[in-house]
């Protein structure tokens, strides 16, 4: 009885060991659910995947550690990394693969018009009585014919770096608490243009030469007929005035000091293009043990690493890679919130760090990522995110 008591006890050990690896896993499961298991990402854009789902692959970094997996935390911020690397175009490979097909096709051509050589007039072995040009030339167009680019009702007028260069989703992300408050702003450019009043005479001479009826002499005689009147007279008054004006610097003003009238610009709004976003985070780190020092000097570490290039040729030193970019999730319970705008791909174009706060205090010496030391009690960054793509009112439509 008592060994079987032994032997039980035991087995009950064993069991809880393997319960607590299993739990272990689903909790690794559930921090890794927001981007990490390969497929399609959240902006909709299919993503390879460098990453295997086990535990020894993926590197997730979180902070505090369960922000993204404890139900009480709810709100957070993921921040998933893309590789861009270098590619050929598809238009550039279309046009490679055709070139080597027209190369084999020509040389069978001229094999075939070798044989039929001193053959009777008709006969080329070429069918359908087609030249061997034009017979070379129907095969490239069956196997490669013209691509009719229409494109598709809704589909988002995405930027040609995003859909150009191909992304590698790594096997690194992180996800940090919801600050206070996120903010972001739209913008439009406009400029301010000036019509001058010349001008507007200019376009009333050309409509008035192109829409008058008769001969040329009718048409010439309506279009200085259309120049008459007080628009016209101040147009070509500005015109002598700034002629004036260059050779003799200040007869504009004498002029106007004389008269007593000024004639004013007319300015008219022009749209210009669409502003890209930015978007800026600041997270403040108060580590509450080893563990968590070391995540925060992680993720301090992966944004510094992403957000610089690395060199093509390190013997050389002057081509470098583009840097990696960045795709930018808020989160509520593993899954995105809706309510809250969604972000395109990004570059993170400037980051501040600050060890310390009004007094410097560290903790006890332990090792770090590269050699030994005392980690701070507290340390904060500030990342600045610049949008790639431009956004259209398809975009908006979508939620972003």
């Amino acid at each position: 009885m008592a060994d079987s008591n032994i032997v039980r006890a035991a087995a009950q050990t064993i069991a809880g060991r393997q319960l607590q690896k299993v739990s272990g896993g689903l909790k690794l499961a559930r921090g890794n659910l927001s981007g990490l298991t390969g497929g399609t990402s959240s902006r909709g854009v299919p993503i390879k995947n460098s990453a295997r789902s086990d535990k020894f692959k993926v590197k997730h970094f979180s902070y505090p550690s369960d922000v993204d997996s404890d139900p009480m935390q709810g709100h957070y911020i993921i921040f998933n990394i893309n590789s861009l690397t270098a590619a050929t175009l598809k238009a550039e490979k279309r046009a490679k693969d055709a070139a080597a097909f027209r190369k084999n096709v020509t040389a069978e051509a001229n094999l075939v018009e070798k044989s039929f050589k001193g053959a009777p007039p008709g006969q080329t072995g070429f069918t359908g009585g087609v030249t061997k040009q034009q017979s070379i030339d129907k095969q490239v167009l069956e196997k490669f014919p013209i691509e009719k680019k229409v494109p598709a009702a809704g589909q988002t007028n995405r930027g040609f770096g995003i859909n150009s260069m191909p992304r590698t989703r790594l096997d690194t992300s992180i996800a940090l608490y919801m600050p206070p408050s996120v903010s972001v702003n739209y913008g439009i450019n406009y400029a301010e243009e000036e019509i001058g009043s010349l001008a507007e005479v200019g376009i009333g001479v050309i409509k008035a030469f192109t829409q008058g009826g008769g001969d040329i002499s009718s048409k010439l005689g309506g279009a200085f007929k259309a120049i008459t009147g007080a628009g016209a007279q101040e147009g070509i008054q500005t015109a002598i005035i700034k002629t004036l004006d260059t050779f003799a610097p200040g007869a504009n003003t004498l002029l106007q000091m004389e008269t007593g009238k000024v004639i004013t610009p007319r300015m008219e709004i022009m749209f210009k293009g669409v502003g890209r976003r930015t978007f800026s985070y600041t997270f403040a780190f108060i580590p509450k043990s080893v563990k968590e020092a070391r995540i925060v000097e992680n993720i301090i570490h992966t944004f510094k690493e992403n957000m610089h290039p690395e060199y093509a040729n390190p013997t050389t030193r002057k081509e470098m890679k583009i840097p990696n970019t960045f795709d930018i999730s808020y989160m509520y319970q593993n899954a995105e919130n809706s309510f809250l705008n969604k972000i395109s791909m990004c570059f993170l174009t400037t980051m501040s760090v600050q060890y310390g706060a009004d007094r410097f205090t560290a903790y006890e010496s332990t090792s770090s990522r590269i050699g030994q030391g005392p980690p701070p009690q507290k340390s904060q960054i500030t990342l600045n995110f610049t949008e790639l793509e431009t956004l259209s009112k398809q975009h908006i439509k979508e939620g972003y």
